[in-house]
Formats: C-alpha cells, sequence, structure tokens
C-alpha cells in the first residue's frame, strides 16, 4: 500500500513561532485502502512513522513542558508554553502573541513592572534584563558586589534616563556594575550638576555595546576616593557637555572631561570603543587628573574624535596620567580655543597613538604645558607616537611651555603652523628647560616642507630635520 505525506502549516506572525502538522492521506493515483488520519495523540503511528523524530508519538511534547507541539509556540525551549510567565528576554515566553508584554525588566522568572523595583530587590550576582522602551530610573547607590543589566534588544531600542541633577548609578564600596546594550541618557538641562554615571571606592563600571549620552554635566565621573575602574567594549560616549551656543548663550560646558572625569589612581580601558561630539572647559572628551598617584587611559582599536574644549586639551587633558594606545587607535579631529587640540599633557607618558587633524591656537596636535611639582622637575614622554596634519597657529604639531623636559621618540610630519614653529614650537617660559629628541621623524629629508613653515622653531630660530633626529633644543638657547 502507498501512502502520501502532506503537511498542516501553523505560522504565529507576531512570535515567529511556526508549527507543522504532518497527515497522512491517499497518494495521487493510490487506489487501494487509505489508512484513516490519527486523532488520539496517544495513538499508535504506523511501523517506521515518527512525528519529529519521536516515533509513534503523533503530537509529542519534545521539551516536555507539559504542551504538546501543537499548542506550544516553541517546543524545543521548556520555559516557552502557554500560560508560562512572561520574561523580559525578547522571547513571547506565553505564547499570547505578544513579547515581554508589558514589563519592564526581569530577573530570572520573575517580571516587574519599573527598572527601580527589579533594582530594589538586586543583590550581588543578580542580572536584571531590561525590556525595550526608554525608562525613568531613580539614583542607585550600588554597593552590594556584582550587578549587570542587559538590555535585550540593544542599546538602540532601550534607554535608561537618568533623574534630574544625578547619575544613573553611583557604584561604590569595591562592588561592581555592568551594563549591556543599553543607552544611557543623562539631564540635557544646562544646570544640571551630576554626570550620568559615578564610580568611587575602588569600585567597577563595564559598558559593553552601549552607549552614554546627552548629559549636560559629563558623561562618566570617576572619583578621587580609593580609585576606580572603567572598562569599555564595544561602546560609545558621545554628545555630552552642551556647547553654549545650545541654550542661547547660556554657559552650559562642564569644567572638565565632557565624556569621562577621572581623577586619582583611575583605570581606563577602552576596546573597540569611540568618545566623540563631547564638550569641556578642559579635556573636551577625557580629563585625566593623577594627582599624587598617577592614572592610566589604554586605547585599543578605539578613537577620541571630534571633541571640543574651550580652554585647553579637545580631545584629551592628562595630568599625571599615562595613555597607552595599540591597534590603530587614534586622537584625531578634536579642537580648542586654546592649547593642545588634540591632547594637553602635563607630566605623563603618551605611547603608540595616532594624532592626527586637531586644531587649535597653541599646539594643534599636543601642547606641552609643565610646571614644578613641590620643587621636583617634571618630565613628560612621548614614544611611538604619529602626530601629523595638525594645525596652529604657534606648533602646528607640538607647542612646549616647560619647567620640565620633553623627551620625544615618535613622528611629527606634515604639520601647520599659521605663524611658525610648524612642527615643534618650543615657547621661552623665562627658564632654560628644553626638549630632548631621540631618532624623532620630521620627514623625509632636512628641509623646512614636511612640516610648514617650519620643523622646529627655538629660542627665535628654526631648525630642518629630517626622518632620523636626534637634538636637544633648549628655550632660550636654541638646538643643539
Amino acid at each position: 500500500m502507498k501512502y502520501g505525506i502532506g503537511s498542516v502549516v501553523l505560522a504565529l506572525a507576531a512570535t515567529g513561532c511556526e508549527i507543522t502538522i504532518n497527515t497522512k492521506g491517499a497518494a495521487s493515483g493510490d487506489t487501494g485502502t487509505t489508512e484513516p488520519p490519527i486523532t488520539d495523540s496517544t495513538a499508535p503511528v504506523a511501523s517506521g512513522d515518527s512525528y519529529g523524530g519521536h516515533t509513534g508519538i503523533a503530537d509529542p511534547d519534545l521539551d516536555a513542558d507539559g504542551s504538546p507541539a501543537s499548542l506550544d509556540c516553541n517546543d524545543a525551549d521548556a520555559t516557552i508554553f502557554p500560560g508560562a510567565v512572561e520574561r523580559c528576554d525578547g522571547f513571547d515566553n506565553d505564547c499570547d502573541l505578544g513579547v515581554d508584554d508589558v514589563f519592564a525588566a526581569s530577573i530570572d522568572a520573575t517580571a516587574y513592572n519599573t527598572v527601580d523595583e527589579a533594582i530594589l530587590v538586586a543583590v550581588d550576582a543578580t542580572r536584571i534584563d531590561i525590556c525595550p522602551g526608554s525608562h525613568v530610573v531613580s539614583t542607585t547607590v550600588w554597593d552590594a558586589g556584582e550587578l549587570r543589566l542587559r538590555g535585550v534588544a540593544g542599546a538602540e531600542f532601550t534607554t535608561l534616563h537618568t533623574p534630574p541633577s544625578s547619575p544613573l548609578f553611583r557604584v561604590t564600596a569595591s562592588s561592581l556594575v555592568g551594563l549591556r546594550g543599553l543607552t544611557v541618557a543623562g539631564d540635557p538641562d544646562p544646570a544640571s550638576t551630576s554626570a550620568a554615571l559615578i564610580v568611587n571606592d575602588a569600585a567597577t563600571l563595564e559598558l559593553e555595546e552601549s552607549v552614554v549620552t546627552g548629559s549636560a554635566a559629563g558623561g562618566i565621573h570617576l572619583e578621587f576616593v580609593g580609585g576606580a575602574t572603567l572598562t569599555l567594549l564595544d561602546s560609545s560616549i558621545t554628545g555630552n557637555g552642551i556647547r553654549e551656543d545650545a541654550y542661547a548663550g547660556t554657559p552650559a560646558l562642564p569644567e572638565v572631561g565632557g565624556a569621562i572625569h577621572a581623577v586619582g589612581s583611575c583605570a581606563i580601558t577602552l576596546t573597540n570603543s569611540t568618545v566623540s561630539a563631547n564638550h569641556a572647559q578642559r579635556g573636551g572628551g577625557i580629563y585625566a587628573y593623577g594627582s599624587f598617584y598617577p592614572g592610566t587611559i589604554t586605547l585599543d582599536n578605539s578613537q577620541v574624535t571630534g571633541n571640543h574644549a574651550e580652554i585647553s586639551g579637545g580631545g584629551l587633558q592628562l595630568e599625571n596620567a599615562d595613555l597607552y594606545g595599540v591597534n590603530a587607535s587614534a586622537i584625531t579631529a578634536n579642537d580648542t580655543l586654546g592649547h593642545g587640540g588634540g591632547l594637553l599633557v602635563k607630566r605623563s607618558e603618551v605611547d603608540g597613538v595616532e594624532v592626527s587633524g586637531n586644531t587649535a591656537v597653541y599646539g594643534g596636535g599636543v601642547a606641552i604645558d609643565q610646571e614644578s611639582l613641590f620643587d621636583v622637575l617634571p618630565e613628560t614622554t612621548l614614544v611611538g607616537v604619529t602626530i601629523s596634519t595638525n594645525t596652529a597657529t604657534e606648533g602646528g604639531g607640538i607647542w612646549s611651555e616647560d619647567e620640565g623636559i620633553l623627551h620625544m621618540t615618535t613622528a611629527v610630519i606634515l604639520n601647520t603652523a599659521t605663524s611658525t614653529g610648524g612642527g615643534l614650537y618650543l615657547s621661552d617660559p623665562g627658564g632654560n628647560r628644553g626638549v630632548t629628541a631621540n631618532g624623532t621623524n620630521f620627514g623625509s629629508a632636512a628641509t623646512y616642507d614636511d612640516n610648514l613653515p617650519d620643523d622646529v622653531f627655538a629660542a627665535g630660530v628654526v631648525y630642518p630635520y629630517d626622518g632620523a633626529a636626534t637634538f636637544i633644543c633648549y628655550t632660550q638657547t636654541g638646538c643643539e
């Protein structure tokens, strides 16, 4: 006897679930007796026939959740079945054609109407899933271990709004908060006095696939007490600090650190991340002040770009804080109305980054502005840094006004000064400090053409240098 196999397909369009029910009937042209379809879910199927690989079961329960495949919108997942508790996980858990229903967040199998409710019951090692939407959240002081929040639909569809003049989280007491797939929207009011996120007392903030934006008083503040740790992975801090012209001339720029303000021995790591379009008086993108204990910033395939500072450090301002770059990390297209379009550096080391396309009045790429601290001679070091295509009035590449020493093993090429010191401008603050260059690349030949109008300006004299320049320049006596 011959048998034909047909299918009935039930599609639940709202959930993406699809159920296929096999039926039996006579094959076309068959003149024999037809086996009737099986209607009892407990009745045996003809030998050799099966449903989903389960021989002898017409309507199986493949995931053993108590609901047969004909009713279960996902019979491969035991947490999904008619009548299940709806969770904020991006799936239709209860097979009612709705995803996440009216909830804002969930912890395991418990749903909450607001994000605040979920945070209130969180303990160490809690993960909160945040449903898509725009959520207004109260400030939380988190000091209870590890807390992680995940936007199930990603940062594009899930936003947490901070309260007025308050952070979303103040992470403290060596605790950790991790944010993944979320947009944190800070208070845009020019009168706001708080960053969107605050970390102190040896605590840690981790951002993954997340965005911090719109905070007039700055994106993230790492406070001095006990140091702090910040890590960004595939994330961005953008559009924080409000330009004066955004509110009809109302001063609104944060004093320091439009995106990140770090004080003390803080450790900041950016991987595949971006700091862009932020604004401040000093340190348009990042301001790091190490005080007695140096802070560190590591850029791994990351960019600081398009930030603005009114006074100094368009991209970054570093004071006793070291910057390390790997994997094509760059500081580009930042600007300031004062010193250091890309960076302003004091008593710090900068290693392995590209500094290009930045603009300033003094030091289009880098400005060195050091002063003695407790009679200790300050030093700054630039190692493996490419400083190119920057523009300034004085010091297209580097402007240095030192009471200390600048050490360079780097490349300074194709920069422009509209006055003088296309590559390096060494100002005279009244002392006789200087710059030490060891194998610094000022271009392909000993001409003035690689940086415009000249390579080095010191003590009223211009100097041409080539691709492996080694020299010492003094503010009062010139270069030798």
